[in-house]
């Protein structure tokens, strides 16, 4: 993990800050500015040109799987982060552990590589919800236990087990009691099926705009021009959270590129996405709060 030097001294900072705010009931100014700086760093750092290092002498390992394993933690660490000082704008929790899975997934079970992937697996693996994501995690958990054989791998994966049902149990609950307010407000049951909202998110008031000319409210017609002979457009979201503010998501295809070495990189979606108390790191959700309950910290 050469690749990575300059990247686990922030690391191991932004570790500290994590455990700094699991000792105070909020987040103070200092932390919130100590947090924004961090995260900058992570999202602007990039592997060093790869001529720098030698190729490994373990004929299953590459120098792009150090690489990769590098931008897992890059992102697990962005994702503990937002889940520690959740007042600074950030990717949501999801997309962020996805990134992380993502180039874990790039590396193949045969590499030396999977042994420093404990920590982002157990960050990132947490925030899934989907069946098949979830049995993607547990198999490589399975995977990585037959390689290390080491007691840490396996309380790491009864950890996430326990959030995922912790989790589970809480979306299921919060769901029930929406539809217990509906039905006291005479919402007959099958007419109306109660929004799900992105676990841990706060609640928004959201609005869709099909087009532009929706969302200006027709303004950009003035101008003459046929619209049949526009090409169509990509929909856009209007988020409003609880202040009023208002953010714009633009539902259509995307064309991801890969950043340019030395270039400043670019943030997909970056929004105040506030989290429930109980999906920070303060919170029996998250897996720090399953690790105290338990006693293994």
């Amino acid at each position: 993990m050469g690749c990575a030097m300059t990247l686990f001294p922030i690391i191991g900072e932004a570790a500290s800050l994590v455990q700094k705010v699991r000792k105070t009931p909020t987040n103070s100014l200092a932390i919130v500015s100590q947090a924004m700086e961090l995260m900058e760093q992570l999202r602007q750092w990039q592997v060093p040109s790869r001529t720098m290092f030698e190729q490994p002498e373990d004929l299953t390992s590459e120098i792009q799987h150090s690489i990769q394993t590098a931008e897992a933690y890059r992102h697990a660490m962005l994702l503990y982060l937002h889940q520690a000082v959740p007042e600074i704008p950030s990717e949501p929790s999801e997309a962020l552990a996805r990134k992380a899975l993502m180039s874990l997934a790039s590396v193949p079970l045969t590499s030396r590589a999977i042994i420093v992937q404990i920590f982002p697996l157990l960050a990132a693996g947490c925030e899934m919800m989907a069946e098949e994501d979830r049995h993607w995690v547990a198999n490589r958990w399975d995977s990585m236990l037959l390689r290390l054989k080491i007691g840490n791998v396996s309380s790491c994966m009864k950890v996430v087990q326990e959030v995922w049902e912790r989790r589970d149990k809480f979306e299921g609950d919060k769901a029930e009691r929406t539809m217990r307010r509906l039905q006291a407000r005479g919402i007959p049951n099958g007419d109306f099926v109660p929004p799900m909202l992105n676990p841990g998110k706060r609640k928004a008031h959201t609005t869709e705009a099909a087009t532009e000319e929706a969302f200006f409210g027709g303004a950009l017609n003035d101008g003459g021009v046929d619209q049949e002979s526009r090409p169509p457009k990509a929909a856009r979201r209007v988020t409003f959270d609880s202040n009023g503010a208002a953010g714009v998501t633009i539902n259509g295809p995307m064309t991801q590129r890969l950043p340019s070495p030395g270039l400043p990189r670019q943030i997909d979606e970056v929004v105040v996405n506030q989290l429930e108390p109980e999906y920070t790191v303060r919170g029996k959700l998250h897996w720090l709060g399953v690790m105290e309950d338990w006693q293994w910290e």
